[in-house]
């Protein structure tokens, strides 16, 4: 990484309206920078319809169609969308070597939970309707997608649906509660997620609703018998003791969790792979993980 790297990157996320800027201006002005960041034209996009969930397929050149990425995007609930997100999830699907599929889930406020949860589950079922088996499939989320990401496996493996072969969750927000010790804005150097929206968005998600259920904040649940988890964090953020918590509680409900810690990365640096080293380097290695265990 170069030091003006991060600087453009923390420039560029410091340039975006405040939280308290309405949700429309908030959402046209993260869909004008995911605009930044072009899909390259070797990659198919193709609508889809997931059972009443829209989306869109992302195919990179040469990958195995029956072998699929699901995508969760973030956006604390409120913004982010399949058109978005279309760059970041054709280069992971590129690295893992599998079609991927981002989804439009619904977003609060319009639709409070469990409205985007359900278009979560319907969206994979699907996947399992169309043909393509569990051991197939792999999801992926960032931010409030990492928390669906979670809450999803949780609703499937009680339903008794198969699971998927693992997941990629990055810079996860598990917990409504709140309750994990480093939110803690005094010693915080997150530049991407101020506190206060930390302390609001689960409002508007839950509309009353529970924080402590498990569908909302999963890292409350069992989370026992899932598959293998990759669990992506920046050394920075507000929400990395969610990310270890998430990982220890796995592991000791006899799960797999790969934590990496990134130093300096800011919240989904993911998403920035077109002006960050460490965005591209980031999905490789999540692309890396999707192929150890697809297919399995």
């Amino acid at each position: 990484m170069s030091r003006q790297q991060l600087e453009a990157l923390h420039a560029l996320i410091r340039a975006r309206p405040p939280h308290t800027a309405s949700i429309a201006e908030r959402r046209t002005a993260w869909e004008a920078l995911a605009a930044r960041f072009p899909v390259p034209p070797d990659v198919m996009i193709e609508v889809v319809d997931a059972d009443g969930v829209p989306g869109l397929f992302v195919s990179p050149p040469g990958v195995a169609k029956d072998r699929v990425l699901l995508f969760f995007h973030g956006g604390a609930f409120t913004l982010g969308s399949s058109r978005s997100y279309r760059e970041l999830v054709g280069r992971m699907a590129r690295a893992a070597g599998v079609r991927g599929l981002v989804i439009d889930y619904r977003l609060t406020p319009e639709h409070p939970f469990p409205a985007g949860l359900e278009d979560c589950i319907a969206a994979y079922e699907w996947l399992l309707h169309q043909g393509i088996p569990a051991k197939n499939i792999a999801l992926a989320g960032d931010s409030a997608g990492g928390n669906l990401l979670v809450a999803t496996l949780l609703a499937l493996r009680d339903k008794g649906v198969a699971l998927p072969a693992c997941g990629v969750c990055i810079s996860g927000w598990y917990d409504l509660t709140n309750g994990s010790e480093s939110l803690r804005p005094e010693v915080s150097r997150d530049v991407f997620v101020p506190m206060k929206l930390i302390e609001t968005a689960p409002l508007a998600y839950l509309n009353g609703a529970d924080a402590s259920n498990p569908l909302a904040s999963p890292l409350l649940g069992d989370l026992s018998g899932l598959p293998p988890l990759l669990i992506h964090v920046g050394e920075p953020e507000l929400l990395i003791d969610d990310a270890r918590r998430l990982a220890e509680k796995v592991r000791a409900s006899g799960g797999v969790a790969e934590l990496e810690i990134w130093p300096d990365m800011p919240h989904i640096w993911h998403f920035f792979g077109q002006m960050l080293d460490e965005g591209l380097e980031a999905t490789d290695k999540a692309g890396r993980f999707i192929k150890r265990h697809v297919g399995g």
